[in-house]
């Protein structure tokens, strides 16, 4: 059989939306001088987004989770970042839901980034 990705990177999660998450090896790849960023590929082996994250989750329902400067947010098929990384950990979407640790607490938040419940001690923060 032939490669549907390319044996040249260190690790790769499974596809999911016909994309994948590679992590090139940094000393194959010269312009991530030394550092381990993870990238996504399409269902071709062709890279659609740069290796600029420390961490990725796949896509779910358009969205893959990323991390950024040791904090989370989610990005979508171009790359972009469409909830700002400000999580200490996030959960990929499921029915327009995501769980993440924001400030040492778990919170529902929407594809949008907004939080969807609040406590009583949350509302008693704000």
């Amino acid at each position: 059989g032939e490669y549907a990705i390319k044996p040249h990177y260190l690790e790769v999660k499974d596809f999911s939306e016909q994309k994948a998450a590679v992590l090139p090896d940094p000393s194959r790849t010269s312009h991530l001088k030394g550092k381990y960023r993870w990238g996504f590929l399409d269902g071709s082996g062709n890279k659609m987004i740069e290796y600029l994250f420390e961490d990725v989750q796949s896509f779910s329902e358009g969205k893959a989770a990323a991390m950024r400067d040791m904090l989370w947010g989610y990005v979508d098929v171009s790359g972009k970042f469409k909830i700002a990384p400000k999580f200490d950990y996030v959960t990929p979407f499921k029915n327009n839901v995501a769980l993440v640790v924001f400030e040492g607490q778990w919170r529902y938040i929407s594809k949008d980034g907004d939080f969807l419940f609040k406590d009583e001690e949350q509302e008693q923060r704000e």
